[in-house]
């Protein structure tokens, strides 16, 4: 049986669409927020025609069958330690561009907290030098690692499971110019977290921020901006 592709209505649900729909589907979403909590219990594809962003506490997507995919979703639980994606055993989903806010229950190798910075995270620039900022992260998986941003840089392709310090650089920029970008970690079955930074550049010289001692990680703390 060939899919077909259905749209649904701006703002209908996302179950509702899903309860109507046959083995194999397609189902194309208009992009925006939905806050709901869906299961998949049939071999579908479920596609964001922008981007679409399913919010929810805990247990936001369950997937439930096998065939099932993702592509274009963002998947957002409200408290970022709480379940937003339950994937029952054996089913092996597959995901395109789908990122997520949250924990992981059903595959091993996924589970477990992730200490990253949710918010976006303002970075020490120095104009007409150039600078690096230092953060930590801690990640329960070995992950791949890329920065969407023509002006940053990152010292490593990958991040490996427990702490990991990342080292940011700016390249040399005028006064008062502002930067933006995303760091983006990636897990062998796809799926894909961002952290947002952003800073302006000054003149100031850079400043020092340390860590406590006592403290084993800082979740996703500034550590100290350097001149390279």
């Amino acid at each position: 049986m060939n899919p077909v592709s259905q749209n649904n209505s701006t703002g209908s649900g996302i179950q509702r669409f899903i309860d109507n729909s046959k083995s194999n589907d397609v189902l194309e979403l208009e992009g925006g927020e939905y806050v709901e909590n869906i299961t998949l219990n049939k071999p579908i594809t479920l596609k964001g025609k922008s981007l679409v962003c399913v919010i929810g506490n805990s247990n936001i997507v369950n997937i439930e069958s096998k065939g099932v995919i993702l592509d274009n979703i963002y998947i957002e639980s409200i408290n970022p330690h709480d379940i937003c994606l339950n994937i029952k055993k054996d089913t092996t989903p597959k995901f395109i561009d789908v990122f997520i806010k949250g924990s992981i229950q059903g595959i091993h190798s996924e589970e477990g907290i992730w200490d990253i910075p949710y918010n976006a995270l303002e970075l020490k620039l120095n104009a007409n030098i150039k600078t690096k900022n230092i953060i930590r992260i801690f990640s329960p998986v070995d992950a791949k690692l890329y920065i969407d941003s023509d002006i940053l840089s990152i010292n490593k392709a990958s991040i490996q499971k427990g702490i990991n310090e990342i080292e940011i650089t700016i390249k040399e920029i005028d006064p008062n110019s502002y930067v933006c970008g995303e760091l983006i970690i990636e897990t062998d079955i796809g799926l894909k977290r961002r952290i947002s930074v952003y800073g302006t550049a000054t003149l100031s010289n850079p400043t020092i921020m340390g860590i406590p001692k006592d403290i084993p990680y800082c979740m996703g703390m500034q550590l100290h901006t350097v001149n390279c």
